[in-house]
């Protein structure tokens, strides 16, 4: 789904918060490990996502795990 551009609910005009759950992003890092070995993509990308697992970790550190985070706070 798309969050309307104005940023506000189109039903009751409230403000609308962006936010992610840590399971809704670390579910991709699997299949992305399998696509880099299976196409053998390089040294390259196998250090972006080891990078990219560090910073969901620390970013989600603190929290339990199906906590929502807020958008802006990942920024």
């Amino acid at each position: 789904r798309r969050v309307p551009l104005s940023g506000r609910c189109l039903k009751c005009g409230g403000e609308l918060s962006l936010t992610v759950f840590q399971g809704t992003i670390e579910k991709y890092l699997e299949v992305t490990k399998k696509l880099i070995g299976k196409y053998a993509l390089g040294e390259y990308y196998e250090q972006r996502l080891s990078l990219i697992e560090k910073e969901i970790e620390s970013f989600f550190r603190g929290f339990e795990r199906r906590e929502q985070k807020a958008l802006s706070e990942f920024m």
